[in-house]
């Protein structure tokens, strides 16, 4: 299977569909291939779950205090393409999500609850505001199961994290703050991620 060649009737996606909590993800040593395949597979349960494959923006500024700025233009596109793992903790510029798909935290966000830095859910509910026709999310729900298999749903907020980011033909990097919900797709982790996991099948890269 080459990375991503997935489409709406694919097993892999239909697996996930019947059952979220037991589909296979794909575990691979690179954080360029685990992207690669969330996108294509969130695009594709989007399809098979006939909703529209919606991407949300993160909200970058750069500034001190009152004088922050949010970034537009191409100065936004340039933070937005940065990899989100190596310079901006993991918080995505650009976040596709479907309802139903599977998630994991990427931020300790509610450590005294459980809900840590890889901890694994359902995506059930986006809240969001429009910008120049760009969805940002302010929160998501999650429904989380626990080590002893009692489930609940969870109001995740945004967070703020530094990030670094390129322009063309610009040696030195530049800096930001950004506003993401910290999550990303559940379709594939690291092998680093993986460690803690409990799942009943999965697929290697």
């Amino acid at each position: 299977m080459k990375v991503g060649e997935v489409t709406s009737t694919s097993s892999l996606v239909q697996e996930w569909i019947a059952d979220a909590t037991k589909g296979a993800p794909l575990i691979t040593y690179t954080n360029e291939v685990r992207d690669i395949h969330n996108h294509r597979m969130t695009r594709a349960y989007a399809e098979a779950t006939h909703q529209e494959h919606i991407v949300y923006y993160a909200v970058d500024r750069v500034g001190k205090g009152s004088d922050r700025i949010v970034l537009k233009g191409q100065n936004a596109e340039d933070a937005w393409n940065t990899p989100p793992k190596q310079a901006a903790n993991d918080l995505a510029g650009r976040l596709s999500l479907a309802i139903g798909m599977p998630v994991i935290v990427t931020e300790n966000v509610l450590v005294k609850e459980g809900i840590s830095n890889g901890s694994r859910g359902i995506l059930e509910g986006i809240e969001y505001y429009t910008d120049s026709g760009r969805r940002h999310a302010t929160s998501v729900t999650v429904k989380l199961v626990d080590y002893k298999g009692v489930s609940r749903s969870v109001d995740i907020p945004y967070v703020i994290k530094d990030i670094t980011y390129k322009k063309a033909g610009v040696a030195d990097p530049y800096r930001a703050k950004r506003q993401q919900v910290p999550i990303v797709a559940g379709f594939a982790c690291t092998v680093h991620n993986s460690q803690s996991m409990s799942v009943t099948n999965a697929i290697l890269h």
